[in-house]
């Protein structure tokens, strides 16, 4: 995550600021970003808050002695995670409605789809939530976009897992990473004919713009 914020908050500056004030000599003021990540995954989460650091996924090398060491780096970025799961930090969602509203959403995605495909899933909570008035205003504006991504979004997901237990299975790592990146390549390829955007397709397979570009 704190390498996803990284890629976020590189494409929000160079879009909020004009280009040609990197050439400037004199200092110009930056908003000034703060990262927090909202979690309501599948996966258990144990701690009620958490803190991820960029720098924790940077690669050791060997010092001089021998022993493993992480380095010093000029870069750090870090992100607070609120587990708002299960009930857990009850204060941000009570107080926030379209925080509440996103929360039944999602719930209601995963409720219908252990009965039905994904695609159907994601239909039938839109049309819940905006017969029982959660985000009613923004699904009925962003409807179909709101579909396109979370399908496409928990697809990856689910794809990912299911590559992954099946090269663990079969032992070949190096088979698997190369089958990964060319599945990678034929998602990216899929999501261009859906006529996704490019900068979204780039943030969800990993791939430069240019890359997808040429595909």
């Amino acid at each position: 995550m704190p390498y996803r914020m990284l890629l976020y908050i590189a494409e929000t500056y160079s879009q909020l600021y004009d280009n040609s004030l990197q050439y400037r000599s004199s200092k110009f003021p930056l908003s000034r970003p703060k990262f927090i990540v909202l979690y309501n995954g599948d996966k258990e989460m144990k701690e009620d808050v958490l803190t991820l650091r960029l720098s924790d996924m940077f690669a050791k090398f060997a010092s001089e002695d021998g022993a493993a060491d992480g380095g010093l780096t000029d870069l750090e970025l870090t992100v607070t995670v609120y587990n708002i799961k299960d009930g857990r930090n009850e204060n941000i969602v009570k107080y926030c409605a379209t925080l509440r509203g996103y929360a039944i959403f999602t719930d209601k995605i995963r409720e219908y789809n252990k009965t039905m495909p994904l695609n159907e899933a994601i239909r039938k909570a839109v049309e819940y939530c905006i017969g029982h008035n959660i985000l009613k205003e923004f699904l009925l504006k962003h409807k179909q976009e709101v579909e396109t991504m979370l399908l496409t979004d928990w697809n990856w997901d689910t794809a990912l897992k299911v590559r992954e237990e099946e090269g663990i299975e079969k032992g070949e790592k190096k088979g698997f990473e190369k089958g990964l990146e060319e599945a990678r390549r034929e998602d990216a390829r899929a999501m261009r004919e859906e006529g996704i955007d490019v900068n979204t397709i780039s943030r969800i397979t990993g791939f430069p713009v240019d890359t997808i570009l040429k595909l």
